[in-house]
């Protein structure tokens, strides 16, 4: 019997502990309504407690550059657009958008770009890839025959994107700076 008593009174000190915790808590929670009824009270009375002119404003997020302007494959048209026939790489077009602040800061502007070129390339018919990396506005009226496949077939351009190199090509940046360096987009000092 002795243990079953010893058992209950440990349970009870438990019990009147767990009580007394909660008493606590709830008497701290009764000042901290009371503060802030207080408070609002003198706000509603227009009196300026603690010296405050007006409450304080929660914080707000917001970006350290305002974006204007287009956005994505929209952004990246409007720039090869004002450059008719002048072939521009992918990293030419990122930072003109960076530039303009079309881009939100700290993004990754040249990945952001890339896609932007290829939905681009595939929603707009004034937008071509001559090279790798290399895109360029082409008036329909005014597109040349001798860049891409030379077949001026704008599905099989699409179709090309998807098809490996041929064996022996200059692919990849090569081809990109080769070809800008020979059109004049380029100097040779930005080559090297």
């Amino acid at each position: 019997m002795r243990p079953l008593l010893l058992s209950t009174d440990a349970e009870l000190s438990e019990v009147e502990r767990q009580i007394e915790q909660l008493s606590r808590r709830r008497d701290g929670l009764r000042q901290i309504k009371e503060g802030i009824e207080n408070y609002l009270a003198a706000w509603d009375e227009g009196d300026e407690p603690n010296g405050l002119a007006t409450p304080p404003a929660p914080p707000v997020r917001t970006a350290t550059v305002p974006h204007f302007g287009p956005r994505g494959r929209e952004a990246v048209a409007q720039i090869l657009r004002e450059s008719p026939n002048t072939p521009m790489t992918a990293s030419q077009v990122a930072e003109e958008i960076e530039r303009r602040h079309w881009i939100d800061p700290g993004g990754s502007a040249i990945d952001a770009t890339r896609t932007a070129l290829l939905r681009a390339l595939k929603h707009y018919r004034e937008v071509h890839r001559p090279a790798t990396g290399v895109y360029v506005w082409r008036e329909p009226d005014r597109a040349p025959n001798g860049m891409d496949d030379g077949s001026g077939d704008r599905e099989s351009d699409l179709a090309d994107l998807d098809k490996p190199p041929p064996q022996g090509s200059m692919t990849g940046t090569l081809a990109a700076i080769g070809l800008l360096a020979s059109l004049g987009a380029i100097s040779r000092k930005e080559v090297a």
